[in-house]
């Protein structure tokens, strides 16, 4: 489904984040929005999944406009939008979720959608079990879960917000590999993203955004150099390296434990040092948050030892780490 946004504008307050936005996506194809942390990019795609209304501008299907208030009527029309973190219900099966949105609800035909989901699963390589609890997924498999439900309901147009964010390698590759399969199909793909290395393995065209403006559009192959000056404003460079010697440790934690939602701290040791910077790796939901909250003092861990600036503070609350 071919596309067209025409002098989109959204105003929150005084502040503009979407100022005039033209874009025309063909069917069939897989175009990459980019731009930094606040160029609008979010904003405009909630506009076109119907999450946000826009203040100004038309939006056309197959050159027929439309307009629409609410994610249903743009499911209807054939518009949906997967989340970094997917809008699903975690105490509910995989089978459960699947079968959410449907007119009659999720006890019509559930068998039915059983193989339904069975075989689409089958087509994308994907691997989820219909009776698994969505809680117990990982989100790249609720990802897959999301895009197969929102296929099921007709979806054409799919609109993908940071997708890679938190998800395996192994995962990425099988996203990928599903995206160009639907748009062989005819599907039409948006992807938001601040990663080059996304938009150049797996898209077509890329628009750029930046403070709520197009600043560019290109085709693939991409240049690169080129898309960095529209993202930021000015030719990438890089800054000078400053070399610097470890000084004393201001932080360390030995063997602590703490809960925390789907994974939290084991025997947890970490070591920093005055004038490093660490770097804190994983993907989501395997303890970072923990990690940082039981570090600043904002929660208390159930073992282990932490000592910031030599001074013992386990157990101790915020204002004592301060």
């Amino acid at each position: 489904m071919r596309v067209t946004l025409r002098d989109i504008h959204k105003h929150y307050g005084k502040v503009h984040a979407n100022d005039g936005i033209c874009m025309e996506i063909p069917s069939g194809s897989i175009q990459g929005i980019l731009g930094e942390n606040g160029a609008g990019k979010s904003t405009l795609m909630k506009i076109l999944a119907g999450y946000v209304h826009k203040t100004d501008g038309s939006i056309l299907l197959e050159d027929r406009s439309v307009e629409y208030k609410g994610t249903s009527q743009a499911t209807r029309l054939g518009i949906g939008m997967l989340y970094q973190d997917p809008l699903d219900f975690p105490p509910l099966s995989v089978l459960e979720n699947y079968m959410m949105g449907r007119v009659h609800g999720i006890s019509h035909k559930k068998t039915s959608h059983r193989r339904q989901l069975e075989s689409s699963t089958r087509h994308f390589g994907f691997h989820l079990d219909p009776d698994a609890k969505v809680r117990s997924l990982t989100v790249g498999e609720r990802q897959q879960l999301e895009i197969i439900r929102l296929l099921a309901l007709g979806v054409k147009v799919l609109i993908l917000d940071e997708p890679t964010t938190g998800i395996s390698s192994l995962q990425r590759q099988t996203l990928f590999e599903a995206l160009r399969k639907l748009a062989a199909q005819g599907k039409t793909i948006l992807l938001v993203s601040h990663k080059l290395e996304d938009v150049e393995v797996l898209c077509h065209g890329v628009t750029v955004l930046r403070q709520g403006r197009v600043m560019g559009e290109m085709r693939h192959p991409f240049d690169t150099r080129k898309l960095l000056e529209w993202m930021f404003g000015a030719p990438p460079s890089s800054p000078p390296r400053v070399d610097t010697r470890p000084g004393k440790v201001t932080l360390a934690m030995e063997k602590v434990s703490a809960p925390g939602g789907r994974a939290g701290l084991l025997e947890c040791d970490a070591v920093v040092k005055q004038g490093e910077v660490v770097g804190l790796a994983g993907l989501e939901g395997s303890g970072q948050g923990v990690f940082l909250r039981v570090a600043a003092g904002l929660e208390k861990p159930e073992k282990g030892m932490i000592r910031v600036r030599q001074r013992t503070m386990t157990g101790q609350g915020y204002h004592a780490f301060n």
